[in-house]
């Protein structure tokens, strides 16, 4: 496996140590609002904008220290400007605005704190803000009086630094949109926060860059188990790292790696912990296997309380197209409300996979899973090893420890060491469909179980080798 960048080492500093623009109090020569006319008694738009085009035009700061609310309906900030002080919140008019942008950030701007609340009201297509390449911020505050399915902040990433970014009842607060043709670098993101969400984080394309600590919670009334309701949705992106994550009620998926135009290939997740996913924890399904995402790293997976009891496409771990996919480890639990998972580990076009330990309770089917129906454009399963796996199955009458599901393409190096599964099982091994599994290389599981290993749908003379002991 290609060895991963560390935190520290990726952008050659830590996030820990990332510091936004050093903005200590406003210079002498600055610009105030004050100046340009622009209070907090009425639409204050003509009045700001002047004010950040002589700013930017002068060389010379915009002072936003003061502690003010401004009403505004479309504010330009030019390229090249800086702001000082936090005190500014940009009050947008969304009840009326249809396909316009409240607030367009130009290029290598930088600001000591963007603060923007709307009303929730907003029309389709509203956007809160737009940032341009090379800005930087210590701070970004979008917020919205209910629930809104507006769209939040989209940036570019090239050269774009946010020390840390909170959000407040915006389905879809940010988006680092950039064009597969033309992939952006060094986009560094501290720590993210967002309560009420659709999608939290999307991550379009971006290579060489780093994502802080994030912690999202909420789902919006407008979220669904839907594709792209997901905690943080991430395309084509190359060398990243990202701080741990703590998903909850995520719609969909908490965290999925997609793409259509290019693979997602050397990541490194620290930490997620995915809490009340509508489906997976962690789903790894580029669209077609020629985008298989690849060197993928993920220290630690923890998931409670995954899907719903009678929905599929609800697994603690998924992967459908991967390369040298490693796992540290991987742990989920249920509830009496809520199983840990439709299933524990599912795949399908799958080369490469290693699990330090896993220990998966109470998912409602089975505790791995190969099925090349799974996410469709099937292929085979190779090279995988769980190095010790620990589970059980919420209901005792349909208990599988290992299931495979033919017709399949072929497995082969399949290797479950350590196995201690418990409950009333019916099989240890099962087999459904209705065609012979082929193998391509060796089948081994070893260790405890409670249930009959029936490997009755394999190709004659398999190389299938099962050394377990009922517990």
């Amino acid at each position: 496996m290609t060895v991963l960048l560390s935190r520290r080492t990726l952008l050659g500093v830590s996030l820990a140590a990332f510091a936004a623009p050093a903005c200590a109090g406003p210079p002498p020569d600055s610009l105030t609002p004050a100046a340009f006319g622009a209070d907090a008694t009425g639409d204050a738009t003509q009045a700001l904008n002047a004010l950040f085009t002589a700013a930017a035009r002068a060389g010379r700061p915009a002072d936003l220290s003061a502690q003010a609310t401004y009403s505004v309906s479309r504010l330009v900030l030019p390229d090249g400007l800086q702001t000082t002080g936090d005190g500014a919140v940009f009050r947008g008019d969304d009840a009326t605005g249809r396909n316009q942008t409240l607030v367009a950030v130009g290029e290598r701007v930088r600001m000591e704190a963007l603060k923007i609340a709307i009303s929730g009201a907003s029309r389709a297509g509203f956007r809160i803000a737009t940032i341009g390449k090379g800005c930087q911020f210590e701070r970004i505050e979008i917020e919205a009086d209910q629930q809104t399915d507006t769209i939040g902040v989209i940036s570019a990433g090239q050269d774009v630094r946010i020390g840390a970014f909170r959000s407040r009842f915006v389905d879809r607060p940010l988006h680092i949109k950039v064009d597969a043709a033309k992939p952006e670098r060094n986009f560094r993101l501290g720590r993210f926060e967002a309560e009420g969400y659709v999608r939290a984080l999307r991550l379009d394309y971006l290579e060489q860059f780093e994502i802080g600590p994030l912690t999202v919670s909420g789902r919006s009334p407008n979220g669904s188990k839907h594709p792209g309701h997901n905690g943080i949705l991430i395309n084509g992106c190359h060398d990243g790292v990202f701080a741990p994550c703590r998903i909850a009620d995520s719609g969909e998926h908490a965290i999925r790696i997609g793409g259509a135009q290019r693979n997602s290939a050397r990541l490194r997740f620290q930490g997620v912990e995915a809490i009340q996913p509508g489906g997976c924890g962690f789903k790894i399904n580029p669209n077609f296997q020629r985008f298989a995402a690849e060197d993928i790293q993920i220290d630690r997976l923890h998931s409670e309380d995954g899907g719903e009891p009678l929905s599929g496409n609800a697994d603690v771990l998924r992967i459908t197209h991967g390369r040298n996919i490693r796992v540290g480890e991987l742990t989920a639990r249920g509830n009496k409300r809520r199983a840990s998972g439709w299933t524990g580990i599912k795949l399908n076009d799958v080369n490469g996979l290693t699990v330090e330990r896993a220990d998966i309770q109470d998912t409602v089917k089975s505790l791995l899973l190969i099925d090349e129906r799974s996410d469709g454009d099937p292929a085979g399963v190779y090279n995988v090893h769980i190095k010790s796996f620990r589970g059980s199955v919420r209901d005792a009458r349909a208990f599988v420890g290992i299931e495979f599901v033919s017709p399949t393409y072929e497995i082969g190096n399949i290797r479950l060491d350590d196995v201690d599964f418990r409950g009333d099982a019916v099989n240890l091994i099962a087999v459904s469909g209705d065609a012979t599994i082929r193998t391509n290389g060796p089948v081994s599981i070893r260790g405890r179980a409670q249930g009959p290993a029936n490997i009755d749908g394999f190709a004659p003379g398999a190389p299938i080798s099962v050394d377990v002991t009922r517990a």
